[in-house]
């Protein structure tokens, strides 16, 4: 097991990579909607390479390009707390220890249902 800060730093690398390839939000914004998919897309490629015995490295890798692509649109359209996400209450954004708080929670959710579906 490694440590939560060496999560988030392999987060950060791959924004980093993620922006010298792409471009970056700046340059190529995307809705909340086209997030969604390409984070499903690169969800799928985990689910592929795990069911096809390609290992759980390659899994793995998935799964931080699914976190650091959510990490994006986070930083694109910001965030909103939990408590106050009902219909209604205006977007609250909220400092960097939450959004790394929230990339946590997204990592948890993430890997739940990498193990539900399968």
């Amino acid at each position: 097991m490694i440590s939560q800060e060496q999560v988030f730093e392999a987060i950060r690398g791959e924004r980093l990579y993620q922006d010298s390839k792409w471009g970056t939000i700046l340059q190529h914004p995307h809705t909340v909607a086209e997030w969604l998919l390409i984070m499903q897309s690169e969800l799928n490629e985990g689910l592929a390479a795990w069911v096809g015995n390609e290992g759980e490295a390659q899994a793995l890798l998935e799964i931080l390009q699914v976190v650091s692509v959510g990490v994006a649109c986070l930083e694109q359209h910001g965030v909103v707390n939990r408590a106050e996400s009902s219909p209604g209450v205006e977007m609250v954004l909220i400092s960097r220890d939450d959004l790394i708080q929230a990339v946590q929670v997204l990592e948890d959710l993430l890997a739940g249902r990498l193990q539900a579906a399968l």
